[in-house]
């Protein structure tokens, strides 16, 4: 049989590559905390350095080895386990040693360092600079209170020198530690005593931050600050003031992000000047640019049940630049419920400290510890930072401005502060949605309502997308039911999305007075969670409808602008009573998550869901080779998951056909570079054929080394090695190192928040065309049809509107892109007509 000519049959078309290198509008994802891991270092009280390698934490009085003790993370043996969870319970933490027996009422405190940016400094034994020493040294002040001295809560501090042998490496370890002073109290330029407890304090050691009282009597339950020249000082200090007075601070303002803006409440309102602002175990983001603490009471049922309760230990919370300067309830895993766990002491040591954590993606994105919890978390803050959107509830409570859990109201983190009103549906007490809360809604007159505003108006584009749970089917008789699960004004407004008989979908947009539609073509299961959502791009007059990030119907209009609307945004239901079995319009039933709105067409072939997960795109391999030869392979996959992947984190391309063998020379495959969730990464890797001549099979699949294989393989493949099989071209130069092999690069400053709307803005908007026009839920639409030919070509997207990607961008941030859809359609062509070529090849 006659050969093929050198390289045919190879799985390569230079185009599809090409197409799956082009840039895709970035996903932003939720603001809310990961999956949860163990973590032994647990306790009481605690806080980390300012390199994030020493912890100290409290453990006691009740335990017999009862003070401080400290801990040194080696970030070098973290392994991961299922999810691409981090493990810590391998050697990540050495063994705590008891630096400070429990004798002055050791609890909460603040490592100060009084020169940061010389911490920690190489030194001998003695503790003096040497380098190269042997030694890590750290020179602390240790801020605390005496909490248990009749409550006196006079804050003071004390020096304390560490030293650290075999420093940033896996076998760091504590040497020794030296105290190098007694306790003196932290006071004012008044010479007061500053009173309360759970210090707090930035990394240039000027802002202090902890629980008191405006009367500095030793009062708490109130999140206080004070301000000095000098780092760590005794005393000059100016405070104590309620930290809603930061804005209005000219010793803070222009130094500190947090005081950039007044603070305000998760539904927008700002706190007044001096206001009251309830809160407790704050703790600071090391250059002042948001704090943490906890924002609400924990009810008890009973004595101590749940353990601890009464004081306020609930709700998790932010405020600062990642939430627009607004309180954020944190939905996800460090909240599991309201009822049962309370929440004390969370830090971190920063985003971009380390390479092997956070795994979480995203453009700004913390790893937390929390003590009393003995758990790890990373919380993810890319909401309000992300420029285009313009509503993202993630359906858990909000809290009120006096610290109250508001179980009425769920928030908007987008930045625009579009509080949803619950009306029936409810909240349950513990997480069951994919990412956190979700709100349940009983199907016969529940709902969520969101109050007129112009930013949930887009112009030029829409994206809707949500996860719902239905827990029954939508057809209940013989009669047309369908259940609104968005709409702006219903489905006769500017924009709706209903779910139809058979679980399939109808979405409809507004546009030069007529409506648009496009019905799904594919159904969701009952019981189970699904992922749907619905474009607009008025460039293109493209209307697309996804579930579970495929394709799911399409349909085509002239270009145009959205119209508006006046009406109130209602999620879950039309709004009012409704039959339990609606002929028509009717309530839905079950669970709704995550519900967003964007100002720009965004690319919801990725819906995530928590962990790794991985989408073959495209390969290009020869498929005969000489013996023993050299040859260039590249596989492209999409990242489909929450997890970044990257050689910090030990995700590879790893060997299927053979697993784990060494068939091809290798058995794993490095990634060029991180890889953000919603990107394709095209893996590119010279191997080895095999000495002997046969056929031999290749797949490739990722791999996180020790925690899991995941995702779609690539391809399978048979390759031909042959003696008289023409060499292949010589290969180019090697690729680039994996760029986080190390430390990471600090990502780039996030943009400002999206602005608030204008005031005056809703204004009214033409009537919406007669439904005659669009087809009824429950019908199969006919093509939509095209609206106003002589539309005015969209305006620009509003000032704010810039976003944060993985490394792509559209000037401005406003301009549409080449669709993904259309991105993957042609991807799924070329490899039926690759398929199609390796059949008639190998006959």
């Amino acid at each position: 049989m006659a050969r093929p000519p050198r390289h045919a049959g190879r799985t390569s078309v230079l185009w599809l590559l090409a197409l799956a290198s082009l840039c895709t509008e970035p996903v932003a994802l939720a603001a809310t905390g990961s999956p949860t891991a163990a973590c032994p270092m647990a306790g009481n009280g605690h806080n980390v350095s300012f390199d994030g390698r020493l912890f100290v934490v409290t453990r006691g009085p009740a335990d017999p080895t009862g003070g401080w003790h400290l801990m040194v993370l080696r970030p070098e043996r973290i392994q991961y386990g299922p999810l691409g969870i981090p493990r810590l319970d391998t050697g990540a933490f050495t063994e705590p040693r008891l630096i400070q027996p429990w004798e002055h009422g050791e609890n909460a405190l603040a490592l100060c360092e009084p020169d940061a940016d010389r911490t920690p400094y190489r030194c001998d034994d003695a503790g003096n600079p040497s380098d190269p020493g042997p030694f890590d040294c750290y020179d602390f002040w240790v801020l605390d209170s005496n909490a248990f001295a009749d409550q006196y809560n006079g804050l003071r501090r004390r020096p304390l020198r560490v030293w650290i042998s075999s420093p940033r490496t896996a076998d760091a370890a504590l040497h020794r530690w030296e105290w190098r002073g007694a306790h003196e109290p932290v006071r004012n330029g008044a010479a007061a005593d500053l009173r309360g407890i759970e210090p707090t304090v930035t990394r240039d050691g000027r802002l202090l931050v902890w629980q008191g009282h405006p009367a500095n009597d030793g009062q708490i339950d109130v999140l206080m600050y004070a301000t000095n020249d000098a780092p760590c000082g005794a005393g000059a200090w100016d405070g104590p003031h309620v930290i809603s007075h930061l804005h209005n601070d000219p010793r803070a303002r222009g130094r500190y992000r947090l005081s950039e803006r007044q603070l305000r409440g998760a539904d927008g309102a700002s706190y007044a000047d001096g206001a009251i602002f309830r809160g407790a175990y704050p703790w600071l983001f090391p250059n002042g640019d948001a704090l943490s603490f906890t924002a609400t009471t924990v009810p008890c049922r009973g004595t101590e049940d749940p353990p601890g309760c009464g004081p306020r230990r609930g709700a998790l919370s932010v405020i600062g630049y990642p939430t627009n300067w607004g309180l954020a309830h944190i939905d996800g895993a460090v909240n599991p419920t309201t009822t049962d766990q309370v929440r004390l002491f969370f830090s971190s040591p920063g985003p971009t400290t380390f390479a092997q954590i956070p795994v979480t993606g995203g453009t700004d994105v913390w790893p937390f510890f929390g003590s009393n919890t003995a758990n790890y978390t990373e919380i993810s803050f890319d909401d309000a930072l992300d420029g285009n959107y313009a509503g993202v509830w993630h359906m858990n409570e909000s809290v009120t401005l006096s610290g109250d859990l508001d179980r009425t109201r769920t928030p908007d983190t987008s930045g625009y502060f579009n509080t949803a009103t619950l009306h029936g549906a409810s909240f349950p007490d513990a997480n069951d949605g994919l990412f956190g809360k979700s709100i349940h809604f009983g199907g016969d007159g529940d709902w969520v309502e969101v109050a007129p505003s112009s930013s949930l108006n887009p112009v030029n584009a829409l994206s809707v997308e949500l996860w719902i749970r239905p827990d029954a089917p939508v057809d209940c008789d013989g009669a047309n039911n369908y259940r609104v699960l968005l709409g702006k004004g219903n489905i006769g407004g500017a924009y709706s999305l209903v779910l139809e008989e058979g679980e399939r979908f109808q979405a409809r947009v507004l546009v030069g007075g007529v409506q648009r539609s496009v019905v799904s073509d594919r159904a969701i299961p009952v019981g189970v969670w699904s992922h749907v959502g619905f474009t607009y791009d008025g460039a293109s007059g493209q209307l697309r409808f996804f579930v579970d990030g495929n394709p799911a119907g399409s349909a085509d209009g002239a270009p145009g602008p959205l119209d508006g609307s006046p009406d109130a945004l209602t999620i879950g239901g039309p709004g009012g009573a409704q039959p339990a079995c609606p002929n028509g319009n009717g309530s839905f039933l079950g669970a709704i998550d995550e519900v967003r709105i964007s100002r720009i067409a965004r690319d919801l072939t990725f819906a995530p869901r928590p962990g790794n997960h991985a989408r073959f795109v495209s390969q290009d391999v020869p498929l005969r080779v000489p013996t023993g030869a050299t040859f260039r392979t590249s596989f492209t996959l999409r990242n489909v998951g929450t997890t970044a992947w990257g050689t910090g984190t030990q995700h590879r391309l790893g060997s299927q056909m053979p697993m784990d063998g060494t068939t091809w020379g290798t058995g794993r495959i490095d990634l060029p570079r991180r890889v953000q969730p919603g990107e394709a990464v095209t893996i590119v890797a010279d191997v080895r054929a095999p000495a002997m001549e046969g056929t031999f099979a290749m797949q490739w699949q990722m791999v996180q080394e020790g925690a899991e294989w995941f995702g779609e393989s690539t391809a399978p493949l048979s390759i031909e090695v042959a003696d008289d099989a023409p060499p292949p071209p010589p290969p180019p130069p090697p690729p680039p190192p994996p760029m986080d092999g190390g430390t990471p690069p600090p990502p780039p400053p996030p943009p400002p928040p999206p602005p608030p709307p204008p005031p005056g803005s809703d204004g009214a908007v033409p009537p919406p065309a007669s439904d005659a026009a669009v087809p009824p839920p429950g019908t199969d639409a006919a093509a939509p049809p095209t609206g106003d030919a002589g539309a005015t070509p969209p305006p620009a997207n509003p000032p704010g509107s810039g976003h944060v990607d993985g490394g792509c961008s559209a000037a401005g941030g406003s301009q549409p892109r080449f669709g993904s859809t259309l991105l993957l359609g042609l991807l799924s062509l070329g490899l039926t007509m690759l398929a199609r070529r390796r059949r008639s090849t190998s006959r």
